[in-house]
């Protein structure tokens, strides 16, 4: 930076002001301004020369900048004062308008949608009356649990995206924490049912050596057990021998849901087709009908390479 300012630029902090004249174009009655005049001459209240190292965000002088945090505030039903925190605002409309939003919210079992709209139902009423003393004692749920005070009274109403937190935490028989042990408990019946279908969903064969989970594909109804060694792995000392008889045996399920590599050969099956080749190949796949039984005829194929 050398010292200079782009035309036109002013910079200030506490402990002065640099700034640069603009244009000539724009200065028509001084003939000697150019773009790249130097700024020590036009530097206010300090003697030395700007350097590139006084513009520094962090050079000393500067104002810290720290990134503006958005405060999230809660209004009360009755009136327009804010509360930092949801309970606070509960708490605030006991003391300061003699309403308990906790024994009518409970004594009329409202879950969530409920006191959604018991709240814009309140909002409506206080609008509409201009007033903050509601007759709020013999309201009845049919009064509010209607499908327009599901709809916002009051714009971007912080309330009603924390209905959770109203939740009164002395109470265990509170509507909110008892639909919220709920949700949970439905939650992982949920989740037990999804592993218990999938259980379901993935087959299991048999074999001599051990159990094997496939795959089950549900357009044509089969289940697929793709992989699986009927040999020994042929490399080392076994290249070029006959295949050997598998001689080991698990407990548990092996895998059995993707093809296995494709035996070394010529022409297309090669890894740049899209073709994992490997002389670790002695796999078989087995597809059979979901449900079909036993006694099946069985239709066995054998891939060949051409020469």
């Amino acid at each position: 930076m050398d010292g200079k300012l782009p035309a036109g630029w002013r910079v200030s902090n506490s402990t002065g002001v640099w700034s640069a004249p603009s244009h000539v174009e724009d200065n028509p009655d001084n003939d000697d301004i150019d773009d790249d005049n130097d700024i020590s001459t036009n530097f206010q209240g300090a003697e030395n020369k700007l350097t590139e190292e006084d513009l520094r965000p962090d050079s000393p002088g500067w104002e810290d900048l720290e990134d503006d945090v958005e405060t999230e505030s809660f209004t009360c039903l009755l009136c327009e004062v804010t509360q930092p925190k949801v309970r606070d605002v509960v708490e605030h409309m006991k003391v300061e308008h003699e309403f308990d939003f906790d024994v009518l919210r409970k004594d009329k079992k409202l879950d969530f949608f409920g006191t959604v709209q018991l709240i814009n139902y309140i909002r409506s009423q206080v609008k509409s009356s201009g007033s903050t003393k509601l007759d709020l004692a013999t309201l009845d749920s049919k009064d509010f649990v209607q499908d327009q005070y599901m709809q916002p009274t009051l714009e971007d109403d912080a309330l009603l995206y924390s209905i959770d937190e109203l939740a009164d935490p002395a109470d265990l028989n509170d509507p909110l924490v008892q639909q919220r042990e709920d949700d949970v408990e439905a939650k992982a019946a949920s989740a037990a049912a999804t592993r218990r279908q999938a259980a379901s969903t993935y087959p299991s064969a048999a074999t001599k050596n051990g159990t094997y989970t496939g795959a089950y594909v549900a357009t044509y109804g089969t289940e697929h057990f793709l992989g699986m060694p009927y040999a020994q792995p042929p490399p080392g000392p076994l290249r070029f021998h006959v295949p050997v008889p598998l001689n080991s045996s698990w407990t548990g399920s092996k895998n059995a849901t993707e093809y296995g590599p494709e035996c070394i050969g010529y022409g297309l099956d090669t890894e740049s087709q899209g073709n994992y080749v490997s002389e670790d190949c002695l796999t078989l796949n087995v597809v059979r009908s979901r449900g079909a039984g036993g006694g099946l005829p069985v239709v066995v194929w054998f891939g060949r390479k051409s020469p």
